[in-house]
């Protein structure tokens, strides 16, 4: 794909020819006039995966079909839809100037009817409130370091009722980043990633379990209580020098 975007009888007007084992491929087409009010370059953007992303705006996930029956809508939904579509395992991309190529192959999607849609295009993680897809990793991740403790301590479950109840808590337009109030049986921790490397993927991460799991440091395995020693470094090295005078 990228040899034939190159070639000097590339052009940027329409799509590449999908040949021989890419033959069945689904393809998408990006130009930087579809996102006319960036200023930054494609080669170094997600403004393509972004632009085809939108196209979720003019799905509708309960019939499988877009909201409208013009060209256009129809058109960014199935950008959309080839983009996040289940069964297809493969993609390949290609960039020329302002303009971005990708293939999905094995296999294509927005094959078939409403139905097949509606079987391959995955409801949204934050669909039901809280993010359904960040709850199950980091589940995950909490139930192996409880294993790392004991061999057969029950395992953790997720509260689907508490985490609506503390993302709602969250979603207030004044929240200032502190625990919202814990039901009466409940504790609560809280992380909050400043690294800007990381934020891009921080959804995708376990930033927050190592977090909250590096704390076993300061906890005295032998006394099973708080290591004050190290718990009170630790408060040293976040003061200023002059607070440590």
């Amino acid at each position: 794909m990228q040899k034939e975007m190159n070639s000097s009888s590339f052009t940027t007007k329409g799509k590449i020819e999908n040949k021989g084992i890419y033959a069945n491929c689904g393809q998408s087409v990006f130009k930087k006039a579809d996102a006319p009010s960036s200023t930054k370059s494609v080669e170094f953007t997600n403004l393509a995966s972004e632009h085809w992303y939108s196209g979720s705006a003019d799905y509708n996930p309960d019939t499988g079909l877009a909201k409208s029956n013009s060209a256009s809508n129809n058109d960014k939904m199935l950008q959309f839809t080839q983009m996040v579509w289940k069964n297809t395992n493969k993609v390949a991309f290609s960039v020329k100037g302002e303009m971005v190529i990708a293939w999905y192959c094995e296999a294509k999607g927005n094959v078939g009817g409403g139905e097949d849609f509606k079987l391959n295009v995955g409801a949204r993680c934050d669909k039901d409130t809280y993010n359904s897809c960040y709850l199950k990793r980091a589940l995950a991740a909490h139930i192996i370091k409880r294993k790392w403790h004991e061999a057969d301590v029950p395992e953790i479950k997720a509260d689907y009722d508490g985490s609506r109840a503390l993302q709602q808590a969250m979603n207030v337009n004044n929240y200032a980043g502190a625990a919202p109030s814990a039901k009466t049986d409940c504790s609560d921790s809280v992380f909050e990633q400043t690294d800007p490397e990381k934020m891009a993927n921080f959804m995708l991460s376990d930033d927050a379990t190592e977090a909250l799991y590096s704390g076993k440091k300061y906890y005295d395995f032998k006394k099973h209580t708080n290591n004050k020693k190290l718990i009170a470094l630790k408060a040293k090295a976040n003061k200023t020098p002059e607070e440590n005078k």
